[in-house]
């Protein structure tokens, strides 16, 4: 087993571990109480905080998480990098037969791309694949998210089924760090005292990998039944169109028009 996002699990356990005082963390009473005395020394108000004694070691093990997270200043180059994940959206259901070259002459139909980037489905079938697009501006990726929403994807011709959607960060493989500190992994005895929660977190990524996975393959059923349908009507509706034509063809139409003294538009 190994530990997460930089914190020891060694330290979880803990009640005498701390973590700095920072004055966001004000709101924080149901994880942290302030100490007005520590390690025997008469001080004003500790600026430390130390979590509950009655707290689990897995509340402990979330509340670094989000400390880490929510209370650390991102780096400079991750705030650029937020800059750029909202001018980009992400698309899926696209052919694997798809270049570079042609969604961006497809994208740019509604602006102007700057990159495209094609992302591996690790959860979806071998056919199907989604590329991440940055456009110049956000807006104009609202407005392609939008557009799209309301009709087909036009690809080199012919309508694609595609969706879009904003992206996110955690799409991009060579995102940034958001805080400028070590991650560190190493195996976990199984004696150790978390030894069972980690497995727990372990067992649960691989519980939600399992879940995504047959969404997936149920969404894919429900596509081939739908285009299944959609096939078997086009089908119908071109036969409709075929009897039509051979009917004016033959001259049939012009008797029955002549029959029944009825004024019909050649057009």
């Amino acid at each position: 087993m190994y530990n997460f996002r930089g914190v020891d699990l060694n330290d979880l356990n803990s009640s005498s571990k701390f973590v700095r005082h920072n004055t966001s963390l004000s709101r924080l009473k149901p994880f942290t109480t302030v100490l007005n005395h520590l390690a025997g020394k008469s001080s004003p108000v500790s600026p430390l905080l130390t979590l509950h004694h009655h707290r689990s070691n897995f509340h402990s093990f979330y509340y670094n998480i989000w400390h880490y997270n929510c209370l650390m200043e991102p780096s400079t180059e991750y705030m650029a990098f937020e800059e750029k994940v909202k001018k980009t959206i992400y698309i899926d259901n696209l052919s694997p037969h798809v270049t570079k070259a042609v969604l961006e002459n497809a994208i740019n139909q509604f602006g102007n791309v700057k990159d495209v980037q094609f992302v591996p489905t690790y959860f979806a079938p071998c056919g199907v694949c989604a590329a991440l697009v940055e456009m110049e501006s956000a807006k104009q990726a609202e407005e392609i998210i939008s557009e799209m929403g309301d009709s087909p994807l036009m690809i080199s011709g012919m309508p694609r089924p595609v969706r879009a959607q904003k992206a996110q960060a955690e799409m991009f493989e060579d995102r940034p760090k958001k805080h400028q500190r070590r991650i560190v992994c190493r195996w976990m005895d199984p004696g150790h005292q978390n030894f069972e929660l980690a497995k727990k977190i372990k067992d649960l990524t691989k519980k939600h990998a399992a879940e995504a996975q047959y969404i997936m393959e149920l969404q894919v059923k429900e596509e081939e039944k739908l285009h299944k349908q959609q096939s078997e009507t086009l089908q119908t509706n071109y036969r409709k169109y075929e009897l039509i034509d051979g009917a004016q063809a033959d001259g049939n139409v012009n008797r029955l028009k002549a029959e029944y003294g009825i004024k019909l538009n050649d057009r």
